[in-house]
């Protein structure tokens, strides 16, 4: 069975979590 992974980021405005979180689901 397959299971799922969840990725949370967490961190002030303008720190760049939307850019890491792109990277990330790009690796994935």
């Amino acid at each position: 069975m397959k299971k799922d992974q969840v990725i949370a980021l967490d961190g002030p405005s303008g720190s760049g979590k939307s850019t890491v979180a792109k990277m990330v689901a790009q690796k994935l």
